[in-house]
Parts: structure tokens; C-alpha cells; sequence
């Protein structure tokens, strides 16, 4: 035993312990491709010293008496430092090892495959594909055109049939159902509106062939350290019957946020889509709340917003609400602005309190999620949900967000997909590393609409639902300031004055560009939201989703806008401000007298307009 313990404990194995441990850890490292080349180059340069001590430290002296045993100590404590050393590479090697197969799972290309299948009906006799051979097959190719036609060139090369092009996916499944044609050759995310407009469509047709489409997506390409880009942010629950699900069931969408951002001038756009609004499903051709494209796959939503905004989405991400508690908990929670304290709807066990804060995982995600609370509902929930996601972000590119890497990993495995590459991810994480740039942000929940009760909606036709009718100025005017910034230009959003709060408004030390507004008028505006907040909480817990919405939100904003010219005119000091405070009451109390009378036969008037056009696309 004791030769033995000589043995593991002499210097010379200890020395190639850590130099084996060194080089794993490099290459690791390399492999991960999340470290910039210069700091591997020091990483290199470090561990040659560390060795070249250690050799120098545990190498025994031929000294004798007092001195030798000076170098005997000497000697040992060398090989403790040399241990702890390999221990502390191998841990890293471990890591690192993680952190590259981490960017690969998120990055897998699952949301840039599509699968094509061909459906016959089970009483006929057809039970492989070749049995197709001079067959009607039916086809939608304009929801998906490139992977279409990869599938079918794929199809054509098994079997020689007969195409029918439609329009409409529904006529589709009813000729096949009805026996006018042979087959379908369909994508799979669609099959769950196939089963929707023919409800005998499961236990009628079978499945005999598929074939799995890897899409060459341009957005690949883009060099995302230069060139600008958007992501979609598709954010779902994932939860059914109280059963949490993994992030890759299918389910809707519960926020529709647009990231635009430029590398160059460090800048990114944060645009709030709402999740209720009445919008053409791209694939379907018919109307439905945005929120439900997502039962069709993360892809459809992208192009259902590509397709009313006019914009280009290059990136979409799929995140589990999961994610938000997880990685904030990972990085240790962030610093967070409430403009009221309150108690979330959606955990009552958490509270949030009014003012700046650092708020845990779970306080976070319940003030991401809450709507009830506020007089302006899901618009002030999507402006909330930003100011997280910009805490967040901010948090985890400094220096103490960057220490807790494996944590941040750990929170984002199982909970976040997403259709961007793992070099262009990769090559992102080592630009901040490399540069530390200071991102300045730009927000946007300008998106507005008039909200209505009908039914009509592509997937609960006979429901009465509400819905939001989109502002076209609205939509215009945010999709200029996406393809602005897609264009290079640094933009300005036009900040939002019904909202009670917004980012950066209230941190002085924000990089938000949107804070530039004066001082004075920050608090003027700050000391007006307070005696207002009353008045607009117990009004929203008594708001519903009904046709006068509209009326009662003109209502609301017309009294506190009358609260704050009150305010200010009794803080006033100078003749002047008194004079344009009066002149500013007069007019809000107008806008109040009007907006009152006015409002509940608007609303009433676009239910009727919204209940026309759906009725008109339907016999369509």
C-alpha cells in the first residue's frame, strides 16, 4: 500500500495528469466554438506556464539537512496546487463538453424540417405507394412552395400519378373523403386541420408514405456578427389538463413578439404582436386569432406575421414559459420596474411589489404573464413581457451573467428551440465576448386594434370569441420601423403614452434609447400614474371582453388623461404652464365627451363589419 501511495503521489504523473487535463480542456473548448480565438490563444499560453510551474514547484532537490526539507515541503504543496489544477481543467473540459452539445440540441434543425405525407382512405386498396402509379393525388402547394416541391419530385421518383392542385386544404380532405380523388400528399402540420374540416378524417384515411424535407433556408447564410435580422419569438405554455408538456407539443401562442436586431449599431427592436389578433392563417386562407397558427407549427405563425406586416422573418424560436423561471433563476433573478403592486392571477403565491426590485424566476415569469390587473390588459402584459426579456438579456451578457454559463445552459435545455444555426449562435456569443458591445434597446406595443365578440373564427367557427380587429395604421407604422432597421437605419420608436409604463422610462441608467424624454417630464408623468393607478386597477377587474371594450377604454384614458392634467396644473408654478394645463384639461375633456357617445356604436359597428367579412369568407 505504501509503494503504492508513492507511486500516485510522485510528482512526475501528477506533472502528465495536468497537462493531459490541459489539453482536453482546450480542445473542448475549441469544439464548443464559444470562446474567441484570442482568449484560446491565452487559455494555450496560460496553461504552458501553469505547467512549466508546476514542473519547476514539485521537482525534488537534491538539497540535504534543513534545506531539503524546505524543498520537501516545497515539493508537496506543488502537487496539491498540481491536483486541485487537473480537477478544476477536467470540471472544465466537463463544461465546455456541455455547452457545445447544449447549442447543438437547441439548434438542431428540427423547426427548419418539414415532413410530407400521403394519406389514402383505408377502405381502398391501395397500401404502399407504388399502388399510385397513374392515381389522382391531391395537393395545397402554395402553403409551403420549396419543401412542396422537394416532396413531390421525391413522390415522382417512386411513382408516376396524377396531380390536383387546390387552394383551400379543406376541399381537399372533403374530395378525398368523398372518394373524387385517390390520395393526398400533405404537410404534416397541417393534418390537424385536415382532421378539423373532417371530423372522420382520423378513422377513415391511413398513412403510406413520408419524407422528411430539410429546408435550405437562406436566413442560414446571414452573417449575424454584420448583417441585421429578425427572430420571432414564439412563447407557449405547453400545458393541457394541468399536465406540463415539452416544448415541442404543439400548442397556441401565447406571446408573438418580433426581435429585430443590428449588430453593427448594437441596437434591438422588441415589437409586442397581440395574441387575439383577427388575422388571415397563412396555408389556410382563413381568419383566426394569431395565437392559433401556432396549433400548426411555430412556421406558420412566422409566415402568418410575414404575411400581414410585410416583413421578413429570418429566425423563429419556440420557448417554454419554463424558460423565463429557469434562466432567471440561473442568473441569480433581475432588476425589474412595477408600476403597481399587485398579486398575479396566474400564481397568487408570489407578490409583486410597486417600484424597482430584483424579482426570483417565478415572481418574473407571473409579471410577464399578468393581464387583470391593468386597465390597458394585453397590451401592457406584451410591454411587461419586454422589460424582461431586456432585463435578462442585459443581465446575462456581463461579466457575472457570463460566470454562471453552465447554469444558463442548464435552464435553456428542454425549454427553448430555435431554427438559428449553431455557428451563427456560436458566432454571436463570441462577438459579445469579444467586443462587450452595449446594446441600446428600442420597444413597440403600438400594435393596436378594435376588439370585438362574434364567431366565425377558422377553428371554433360556432364560438363566440373575442377578438382584435388590427389597426392598419399601426401595423404600417411598426413594419416601417422593422424594415428600417433592416435596412441599417438606427430608428426611434414613437413612444406609447397610454401605457403606465415602458422600458426605461423610469432607470435612469437604462441604455434604452426610449428614455429621452426631459426630467420634468418624467415626473410629471410619474406622479400623475400614481393617483391614477387606483382608479384604472378596480376598473380592469370589472372589464370584460364584450363589445363597449372599446368604449370603456376610451372612457378610462380620457379620465386619467383629465387626472393628469389636474396634476400638473396644481404643481404648475408659472402663468404659462397654468394656461396650457387648462388648455390641455379642455381638451381631454372634449375627447372624454366624445369618445363617451361615440365609442359603444363604433364597436358595435366593426362586430357587424368583422361578422359580414367572416361570413363572406366562409361561403368563399
Amino acid at each position: 500500500m505504501g509503494n503504492l501511495m508513492k507511486k500516485l503521489t510522485n510528482w512526475i504523473p501528477l506533472l502528465i495528469l495536468q497537462i493531459a487535463a490541459s489539453g482536453a480542456f482546450t480542445y473542448f473548448v475549441i469544439q464548443s466554438g464559444l470562446i474567441p480565438t484570442k482568449y484560446i490563444a491565452a487559455l494555450i499560453a496560460g496553461e504552458v506556464v501553469l505547467a512549466v510551474a508546476m514542473f519547476f514547484l514539485m521537482k525534488p532537490s537534491k538539497k540535504i539537512g534543513r534545506h531539503a526539507a524546505e524543498s520537501s515541503v516545497k515539493t508537496m504543496i506543488g502537487k496539491i496546487i498540481s491536483l486541485i489544477l487537473s480537477l478544476c481543467l477536467c470540471f472544465g473540459s466537463s463544461v465546455a463538453s456541455k455547452g457545445g452539445s447544449t447549442i447543438s440540441k437547441i439548434t438542431n434543425g428540427v423547426l427548419k424540417q418539414t415532413t410530407y405525407s400521403v394519406y389514402v382512405l383505408k377502405k381502398s386498396n391501395i397500401n404502399k405507394v407504388k399502388d399510385l402509379n397513374d392515381m389522382i393525388v391531391g395537393s395545397v402547394p402554395t402553403i409551403t412552395p420549396e419543401s412542396f416541391m422537394t416532396a413531390s419530385t421525391k413522390l415522382n421518383e417512386e411513382v408516376n400519378y396524377k396531380q390536383i392542385k387546390y387552394k383551400k386544404l379543406s376541399k381537399m380532405a372533403n374530395s378525398l373523403i368523398q372518394n373524387k380523388i385517390h390520395a393526398v400528399l400533405v404537410n404534416e402540420d397541417y393534418v390537424s386541420s385536415l382532421e378539423k374540416s373532417e371530423p372522420t378524417w382520423d378513422s377513415a384515411t391511413k398513412k403510406i408514405w413520408s419524407y422528411t424535407v430539410t429546408d435550405d433556408d437562406e436566413s442560414s447564410k446571414i452573417d449575424v456578427t454584420k448583417t441585421p435580422f429578425t427572430m420571432y419569438i414564439c412563447g407557449v405554455d405547453g400545458e393541457v389538463n394541468g399536465v406540463r408538456h415539452d416544448i415541442t407539443v404543439k400548442s397556441r401562442a401565447d406571446v408573438n413578439m418580433v426581435i429585430t436586431v443590428n449588430p453593427k449599431t448594437h441596437q434591438i427592436l422588441m415589437t409586442s404582436i397581440p395574441r387575439d389578433y383577427f388575422v388571415t392563417i397563412h396555408g389556410i386562407g382563413e381568419k383566426d386569432k394569431l395565437t392559433h397558427a401556432a396549433l400548426l407549427g411555430t412556421p406558420t405563425s412566422a409566415a402568418t406575421i410575414e404575411d400581414f406586416m410585410g416583413i421578413k422573418i429570418n429566425f423563429y424560436s419556440r420557448v417554454g414559459f419554463k424558460m423565463c423561471e429557469k434562466l432567471v433563476d440561473a442568473i441569480g433573478g433581475i432588476r425589474v420596474y412595477s408600476d403597481k403592486a399587485f398579486t398575479p392571477w396566474t400564481n397568487r403565491k408570489v407578490f409583486i411589489k410597486k417600484g424597482w426590485q430584483t424579482m426570483n424566476g417565478k415572481q418574473a415569469l407571473a409579471f410577464a404573464r399578468e393581464r387583470k390587473t391593468y386597465g390597458e390588459g394585453d397590451r401592457h402584459r406584451a410591454a411587461n413581457q419586454q422589460t424582461v426579456i431586456k432585463a435578462i438579456i442585459e443581465k446575462v451578457v456581463t461579466p457575472s451573467g457570463l460566470a454562471n454559463y453552465d447554469k444558463v445552459l442548464d435552464a435553456i435545455a428542454g425549454t427553448f428551440q430555435t431554427s438559428i444555426t449553431s455557428k451563427q449562435l456560436k458566432d454571436l456569443i463570441n462577438m459579445q465576448l469579444d467586443e462587450m458591445p452595449k446594446w441600446t434597446f428600442q420597444s413597440s406595443v403600438l400594435l393596436d386594434g378594435e376588439g370585438i365578440m362574434t364567431t366565425g373564427g377558422y377553428f371554433d367557427p360556432n364560438s363566440r370569441l373575442y377578438y382584435m380587429l388590427p389597426n392598419e395604421e399601426s401595423v404600417k407604422k411598426n413594419a416601417k420601423y422593422i424594415n428600417d432597421m433592416m435596412a441599417g437605419k438606427t430608428v426611434t420608436v414613437e413612444k406609447d403614452s397610454t401605457l403606465e409604463t415602458q422600458i426605461g422610462d423610469h432607470d435612469s441608467s437604462s441604455s434604452s434609447s426610449n428614455s429621452s424624454s426631459s426630467s420634468s417630464s418624467n415626473s410629471s408623468s410619474s406622479s400623475s400614474s400614481s393617483s391614477s393607478s387606483s382608479t384604472r386597477s378596480s376598473s380592469s377587474s370589472r372589464t370584460n371582453r364584450s363589445t363597449t371594450r372599446r368604449s370603456t377604454t376610451t372612457r378610462r384614458r380620457s379620465t386619467t388623461s383629465s387626472t393628469r392634467s389636474s396634476t400638473g396644473s396644481t404643481r404648475s408654478t408659472t402663468g404659462s404652464t397654468r394656461t396650457a394645463t387648462t388648455r390641455s384639461s379642455t381638451r381631454s375633456s372634449t375627447r372624454s365627451s366624445s369618445g363617451t357617445t361615440s365609442g359603444s356604436s363604433s364597436s358595435t359597428s366593426s362586430a357587424k363589419k368583422s361578422s359580414s367579412s367572416t361570413r363572406s369568407t366562409t361561403q368563399e
